[in-house]
């Protein structure tokens, strides 16, 4: 399967590129696609694979998830090439809820769409929406058990004696090992980069790690690795940290790999790809290592929560 962002099927394509390709595998992956379908709702910014993941939402995806993508979206609609065709984004959004389990709370929101007298899409799109709640006359009580999400699989670590020597750099220049940057028991790394053009994705990450930093204890540590070693020079690392509103007291090391990004990318089973001259795709990737560089628990491919980062700290703290 080409979902994958470091499958070759993208390697050397041009942002654009790798949307239109993501699209073509999500409508044809089958329930295999359920994570990649839900994180293009929840925290994509490109509208073409917006209207993908909606075409090929079904049984499985919240939702919720597609009222997120709703409400992004509701005051910039636009067409699309999708499957051959110009269609518009909305509507195939609103057509998804008719293909998912829609809870009350999701209903009682398209009912305050629909209502709207100054609606910022077409009739056509409208009239989509009113065949949709035609199709849930009553607010459902909850989602089916069968609807539940599943949660991917934390990732393993491997080969971690390769990755122990990996020298690091800060945004003050200084190099350190990979080992010795994360010889606590228990460490948090992200994975951002400067260029990244959606702000629910690397930047959102980058500040939430800083949060996270200034609650965990002085044992615990918490960096954040860019996937664009060559570009993301430590220069530019430090501007991007004081633009992302981290005092220069924040624990939070923003560090790259200037040789062995390679390694780090097979270790962590990173999902990245590169185009030709930086990263086209890529997921929101969380992981807790141990001091040998062991993965122990990891948030992939969705939103989280400072709150949810320190539970899972405190659970493999003790």
């Amino acid at each position: 399967m080409s979902l994958s962002e470091r499958a070759p099927a993208y390697a050397g394509l041009s942002v654009a590129q790798a949307d239109a390709r993501r699209v073509a595998e999500m409508l044809r992956a089958g329930p295999s696609a359920l994570p990649y379908i839900i994180e293009e709702l929840e925290i994509g910014d490109s509208a073409v694979c917006a209207a993908g993941a909606a075409r090929a939402a079904g049984q499985g995806v919240p939702a919720s998830a597609v009222l997120v993508s709703v409400e992004r979206w509701l005051f910039s609609d636009q067409v699309v090439d999708l499957d051959g065709r110009r269609v518009g984004l909305l509507a195939e959004l609103f057509a998804a809820f008719g293909r998912v389990a829609v809870d009350a709370d999701t209903r009682a929101r398209l009912d305050e769409i629909a209502a709207m007298t100054m609606r910022p899409f077409d009739d056509a799109t409208a009239s989509v929406l009113r065949d949709v709640l035609e199709m849930h006359p009553q607010s459902c009580a909850g989602v089916s058990p069968c609807c539940a999400l599943p949660i991917e699989a934390p990732a393993r670590g491997r080969g971690c004696e390769e990755i122990s020597d990996i020298d690091l750099q800060d945004a003050t220049g200084q190099t350190i090992a990979f080992n010795e940057v994360f010889a606590a028991p228990v460490n948090v790394i992200a994975f951002f980069y400067t260029r990244c053009m959606n702000p629910q994705k690397c930047a959102l990450t980058v500040q939430k790690m800083g949060a996270l930093a200034m609650l965990v204890p002085d044992n615990v540590t918490c960096a954040a690795i860019s996937y664009d070693p060559v570009f993301d020079t430590p220069a530019l690392l430090a501007r991007y940290a004081r633009s992302r509103g981290l005092p220069a007291y924040n624990p939070l090391r923003l560090l790259r790999a200037p040789q062995g990004m390679g390694t780090l990318i097979e270790h962590f089973d990173l999902g990245v790809g590169y185009g030709e001259t930086t990263v086209n795709r890529h997921r929101i990737e969380v992981f807790l290592i141990d001091a040998r560089g062991q993965i122990i628990d990891s948030i992939l491919r969705r939103s989280w929560s400072v709150e949810e980062a320190f539970a899972l700290i405190e659970k493999h703290s003790r």
